[in-house]
Parts: C-alpha cells; sequence; structure tokens
C-alpha cells in the first residue's frame, strides 16, 4: 500500500480531507490515525483510501501511526454520520468525532481498568457452620471481614458498592482472598437484568405492543401516553420482543436524572446486560462502556443524548423517551437533534423506533398528520388513577412582594397533614434574578452580557448565568453608596426561604442545578425523595418530567406569568408541554393528586385551552396557527449565528452574509436580517444572526451548500455557526 493514499478528515471546521501517504499500513475507512496536522500531531479519521495519483507532484506526509485495527462505526453507523454532516453542514471530521468518547479523540488513551468484584466461596454459618476452620474461624476474623462475609454471597458484588458502605473494605478483602474466604474478578462493563417478575399489562398497553410490528421494516411510532399511563413498561415489553430476536436495543432519555430510573426498570423486566451511556461518565468508565458496546457486549444502552451514536451491532429498536424535549437538541458543535437522527438510524437498518411522550412535539404531531408517524395512544393512566385536578389562584390583587400564594400555602399545609409530599416548581434557579438599588435605581448587570447578575444568597455571590461571571454581593451600592439594595424577582432559592418561614417543621429539599452540581448528588437526592425523604420539594424543570415520587400529591407552580409571555415562537408550545409534565408528578397512584397555577392572569387563553380542553386540543389549536403563518413545523429553517468583539465588523459580516444569501433566492426561499437577537452582547462579544426560510427543505439545503461556500472564504475576526433546525431564533 505504499503507492496509497489515505484521506484523512479532523476535528476542526477546516474544509478537507487531507491526503496522506498510507505508507506500510493497511488502514480501514473510519479507523483512527496519527499524523502530523500543521505543526502538531494530531489524531484524523481514515474517510477515503485511493491509489497515488502520479500526476501529484505534492509531497505528500506519511501516517505516523495507524491506532486501531478496526474502525469504531458499523457500517451503518457510519453512514448516519456522513448524513448528519450533509444535514448540518459540518465537516466529516467533526461528526465522527463527535460521535466517539473523548478518550478517543486524543494520542494517548487513559488507563482503563475493569471494575473489581466479590463474592463469597463458602456458606458462612456464623461460629462456623462446619464450613470453616482452624485459622479461619469465625472467631478469627476481625469485625470488618465479618460483616463484609455477611454482605457477600455468592453472587458477584462491585467493591465500589462495598466500600461505599464500608470505607475501608479494600484491605480486609484481601485478607479474605488470602485466606480463600473470597475471591475477585473483573466485572463486566454495566449491568445484568433479569426479569424476576413482569408486570401485567393493562389492555391499552398490551395493545400498543401489539402493534409495534419488527418484520415491517423502518416505521416510526408515537406512544401518546398521558403522564402515569405506563409508557416505560410498553418500551421493555417491546425490547424483551427484540432480545428474543437476538437484536439489541436503545433507549434514549432527555436527562442524566432519568437514568438510573430507566435502568433499574429494565432491570427488572429485562434479560440481558445493560450498559449505560452518558457525559457525567469518567473518562475511563465512558470508554469502557462504548468499548463494551462495540464488541457485542451490551444488550441494551440507555443513555442520553449522545448515546445514540452507540455502535450497537445488530440494533433491532430504538426508543426515544420524551421525544419532545429540547435536551434532544445539540445546542454547540454540531447542532443535531437526537430525535431527528433517531430516525435516520432507524431508517437505514429499517428497524422500528418508538417516541414517548406525555406531550409530543409539534414536529411529531405534524408528521402523524402527513402519515410519517404511526400514533398509539395511552389515554389512561395504571391502575386507573385519576388524572389530577387543576387549581387556578388569581394573584392578581395579592401584594407585589409575595412569593407564594395564601391558597397555595394552605393547600400545601393540608397536604403536609396527610403526611404526603408537595413540590413547589419554580424554574428560574438562585435568589432573585435582579439586584436593585432603591435610592438611585442603580442594577447589577454582567459586565461581560447585556444581562443582570443573578442573586445567589446563600454563597454571598450575584453570577451571570450566561457567562459565569460572579462576584461577590456588594453591601452598599456601588453607584450611590446607599445601604437601599433590595432584589427583585424569584428564583428557588427564595422560594425555600419563603417556605422555610412559613412550614419551620418540615423538611424541605431544594433540587436544581446549584444543589446537584456535585457527581452523584442528583442520583442519590432522586433516590431521597422517591422514598419520602422530603415533605417539601422546591425544583426546577429537572423535576418536571419522567419521575415518579410515588408520595407526592401537591404540586404548585409559583411566580408562572413570566412563561406566558415569551418571545419565541415555541414559548406557547413549551409552556403547554412544561405545565403538563409538571402536572404529571402529582398523584401516581391511588389518591387524585392537585396542581395549582399561580398567575395574575388567570383568564389568559392558553391556560383556559389547556386546562378545560387538554394538551391535544391545545396542540391541535397551536399547529393550524404555526401552519397559517408558515412557520415549523410546516417550514424549514436555518439559522446564521455570529459573533466578533466589535460591533462594527459583526455588522459589515453579515451584511456582506445577507447579501450573498438574496443573491440566490428562489421562490419560497426568504432571508431576515441581520437581525440583533434579545441579548447583543455575551462573553464580550457582539452577536448577531441571519434566518433563513423555506416551505421546502430541499430549497433550503440547496442555498445554504453554496451559501456557506462563500462564507468560509470572508476573513476577519468573526466567529460564526450554522444552526439547521434551531430550537430557538435567538
Amino acid at each position: 500500500m505504499t503507492d496509497w493514499t489515505a484521506q484523512v478528515a479532523f476535528a476542526t471546521p477546516v474544509p478537507g480531507p487531507f491526503d496522506y501517504l498510507a505508507g506500510e499500513f493497511r488502514p480501514q475507512v473510519g479507523a483512527r490515525v496519527l499524523v502530523e496536522f500543521g505543526r502538531r500531531e494530531c489524531v484524523g479519521y481514515v474517510v477515503g483510501i485511493g491509489p497515488l495519483d502520479p500526476d501529484n507532484t505534492r509531497e505528500l506526509k506519511p501516517l505516523i501511526a495507524l491506532l486501531d485495527e478496526r474502525p469504531w462505526f458499523t457500517e451503518e453507523l457510519w453512514q448516519s454520520l456522513n448524513f448528519v454532516a450533509r444535514y448540518y453542514h459540518r465537516g466529516q471530521g467533526e461528526v465522527l468525532s463527535m460521535a466517539l468518547p473523548a478518550a478517543l479523540r486524543r494520542v494517548r488513551l487513559p488507563g482503563t481498568r475493569a471494575p473489581l468484584g466479590w463474592r463469597r466461596l463458602i456458606a458462612d454459618g456464623g461460629a462456623d457452620g462446619g464450613a470453616d476452620s482452624g485459622a479461619d474461624s469465625s472467631q478469627a476474623r476481625t469485625e470488618l471481614q465479618t460483616e463484609l462475609l455477611e454482605m457477600l454471597s455468592e453472587q458477584w458484588t462491585a467493591q465500589a458498592e462495598l466500600i461505599a458502605q464500608l470505607p475501608k473494605a479494600a484491605t480486609a478483602l484481601r485478607q479474605l482472598e488470602r485466606r480463600e474466604l473470597v475471591e475477585r474478578c473483573e466485572l463486566p462493563t454495566g449491568v445484568r437484568g433479569k426479569a424476576a417478575s413482569l408486570p401485567t399489562l393493562e389492555t391499552e398497553q398490551a395493545a400498543a405492543v401489539a402493534s409495534i410490528k419488527f418484520d415491517q421494516g423502518y416505521q416510526p411510532w408515537l406512544l401518546d401516553g398521558v403522564t402515569g399511563s405506563g409508557k416505560t413498561e410498553v418500551f421493555l415489553a417491546l425490547a424483551r420482543q427484540v432480545l428474543a430476536r437476538g437484536k439489541t436495543v436503545l433507549i434514549l432519555v432527555p436527562e442524566i436524572g432519568l437514568v438510573p430510573q430507566m435502568v433499574d426498570r429494565a432491570q427488572r423486566q429485562v434479560d440481558g446486560q445493560i450498559v449505560v451511556l452518558h457525559s457525567e461518565l469518567a473518562e475511563g468508565e465512558r470508554l469502557l462502556a462504548h468499548r463494551a458496546v462495540a464488541d457485542g457486549q451490551a444488550d441494551i444502552v440507555v443513555g442520553t443524548r449522545s448515546a445514540l451514536w452507540a455502535p450497537l451491532p445488530k440494533l433491532g429498536l430504538i426508543v426515544v423517551d420524551e421525544e419532545h424535549d429540547a435536551a434532544y437538541k445539540q445546542q454547540e458543535g454540531v447542532r443535531y437533534h437526537a430525535r431527528d437522527m433517531a430516525l435516520v438510524r432507524a431508517s437505514k437498518l429499517s428497524i422500528p423506533v418508538v417516541l414517548g411522550s406525555a406531550t409530543p412535539s409539534f414536529e411529531s404531531l405534524a408528521n402523524c398528520q402527513r402519515g410519517r408517524i404511526k400514533s398509539v395512544a395511552l389515554s389512561v393512566r395504571v391502575g386507573g388513577a385519576p388524572e389530577p385536578r387543576w387549581w387556578v389562584e388569581d394573584l392578581s390583587q395579592a401584594p407585589h412582594k409575595s412569593v407564594i400564594g395564601k391558597q397555595a400555602v394552605q393547600l400545601i399545609s393540608e397536604h403536609l397533614a396527610r403526611d404526603q409530599q408537595v413540590l413547589v416548581f419554580r424554574n428560574r434557579r438562585g435568589f432573585a434574578p435582579v439586584l436593585i438599588c432603591r435610592d438611585c435605581g442603580w442594577q447589577a448587570q454582567c459586565t461581560e452580557c447585556d444581562a443582570r447578575m443573578v442573586i445567589h444568597r446563600a454563597e454571598g455571590r450575584l453570577r451571570c448565568h450566561h457567562c459565569g461571571k460572579q462576584q461577590q454581593t456588594p453591601a452598599s451600592c456601588p453607584e450611590c453608596a446607599g445601604l437601599a439594595l433590595h432584589p427583585l424577582g424569584v428564583g428557588t432559592e427564595r422560594v425555600e426561604d419563603a417556605l422555610a418561614k412559613e412550614f419551620p417543621q418540615n423538611t424541605i429539599v431544594r433540587f436544581d442545578r446549584d444543589t446537584v452540581a456535585r457527581k452523584g448528588a442528583r442520583e442519590s437526592g432522586l433516590a431521597a425523595l422517591r422514598e419520602g425523604g422530603a415533605a417539601i420539594i422546591v425544583g426546577t424543570q429537572m423535576l418536571a418530567k419522567g419521575h415518579d415520587l410515588p408520595r407526592l400529591s401537591l404540586v404548585v407552580v409559583c411566580q408562572l406569568d413570566e412563561a406566558l409571555h415569551g418571545v419565541d415562537f415555541r414559548s406557547t408550545e413549551r409552556l403547554g408541554q412544561l405545565l403538563i409534565q409538571v402536572a404529571g408528578r402529582a398523584g401516581r397512584r391511588d389518591a387524585q393528586g392537585l396542581v395549582v397555577l399561580e398567575t395574575a392572569h388567570p383568564e389568559h387563553l392558553v391556560l383556559k385551552q389547556l386546562l378545560m380542553e387538554g394538551y391535544s386540543s391545545f396542540a391541535r389549536t397551536a399547529l393550524e396557527e404555526r401552519r397559517m403563518a408558515r412557520m415549523p413545523p410546516y417550514a424549514h429553517s436555518a439559522l446564521l449565528r455570529a459573533d466578533a468583539p466589535q460591533r462594527s465588523r459583526l455588522d459589515e459580516f453579515l451584511q456582506v452574509a445577507a447579501d450573498k444569501a438574496r443573491t440566490e433566492l428562489v421562490a419560497g426561499l426568504e432571508v431576515f436580517g441581520p437581525l440583533t437577537p434579545p441579548m447583543a452582547r455575551r462573553a464580550n462579544r457582539e452577536r448577531g444572526q441571519i434566518l433563513l426560510m423555506s416551505d421546502r427543505r430541499d430549497t433550503l439545503h440547496t442555498l445554504l451548500q453554496s451559501w456557506l461556500e462563500k462564507l468560509r472564504r470572508l476573513r476577519g475576526s468573526v466567529h460564526w455557526t450554522l444552526d439547521v433546525d434551531p430550537l430557538d431564533w435567538y
């Protein structure tokens, strides 16, 4: 192969690929190679092999090393990722790099060791029980060794699990091993599921499972089920069928906090090895998990957005739970939507894909209207549990400084008296979003962004939630030196503070990104909540979906009015989804739950339709409005976002870019801009954008292809990115 070249792509926005001499190496397409790129050595991806052109007089650099004997990509995954590169107009190397664990993007891999497990070799009968004698008698053991033997069985237990309960267990385990009382092994990645006692499917669930066929090739299904209707049991019943056919399953959830709950249920309902993939795994853990999947050791992969690229051989089913959730859209780098690309993977494999939600996205509902997705409904809660009741508390006459209404406080008191849990929902963290001086009107502004600094009173700091800048909360006004500093607005800290004054005898737990930032805190916190470890929970949207809290009977949505007046065209859709989802946390057993909405606009049309007619009617009305206005999902859009240190350079670039787009306009395609987003400056860079819209997807992409080639030739200090099918237009 000395006269052959390898086309190598890199994880950079620089167009490529680049030719290298293969030399003595025999790389396969998809393999990683080490090459010299510019003045440094880096990892690249072989995207093509070809004979050396004898007319090519360039002096090509050779490959330095072949890092993979075989690629990390299955044939289908390779095709899907190349589709991603074309559809989102990104470099091939960028997309391939995105699909791999961070460890595989570097020259040197981190040290990885499979987790250790231990099991007992003897039946411990207290004072020997005849199974132990001499120096190994129970009387000769330390208290720690005895405790470990009582914890261990003939089944493998992870060492990490033992150390979590007994921090000094490692030494004692080695001592017991020398006495041949226990043995160790390297545990397989993931956990083993064992279908011990399967739930009995109710009529609608069984009908849904029967509807979804595996012998009819590619077919997307929307499992449209009210909260508490048992969608997960349908997913897992389908998974059992797939595994029985010798195939594997991929289950996506929108947030890491939902992974343990899904794994726990899968472990109890499915026979097979379950592997977890998400971004909070340590680098070595992620690499081990990815390797186990590629080697065919996983029957089911459960993970978040990035798990979509798991190289599962024999993939037979993809499940996208809570498919409406915005977390499935990557907001940096390659801005793909995991739900949409799950459909692409399924189509290339000719397998079914199931999208589940109690509040389906408008895109999925529109595709059901067009006949592209088949819908299956679950209209009742498992066991006939009643839907929650709604109660609107009118705060139009309440004191301006009220955090929680009087009626809500009374209802919280009643539910606590019945030993039930209460969730007070506020989708804004911190104490208050504004710090103002009542004497001179000064406000705490971020010096890097067009945004106010948020008060985090527990830390005594002001923080910008956009760029991360923070500073100590001033004791007096920096402008006039006055002492009349006052917080405006309400965050989760302020809600917690107000509830502590109303209910000093009750346990209050705040659950937001600030309180669960430490690794493992989210999982342990959720486990404590499920076990009833708090009387009152103050939470953000992290608790709004998918979580089953058995004792939770009351949900109070406070400070709702901000959400009623969103600036984005999707704000109404998101409000409807959020309210239905958070309401679904209440009363998920026999007792009927109650949801209190606190607003100064109780007659708002969105609230009235949502509460009186339900999500389906609300969505139909909103979809018709979108269709009449030629807005997504009845039109297709792409957003060019740009930023620069100086506004003049940014404006010049955007005007040139907009002019170049308009020179290629065809019927049904529109260019809007240059536009200034609501936050014109972020992280000390000026921001602007151009929006492109078309009735036809192919028309839009044809323009994007030629337009982007022209933009790449423009020079200057302007940084820009393209977002195809953006969720936000700012």
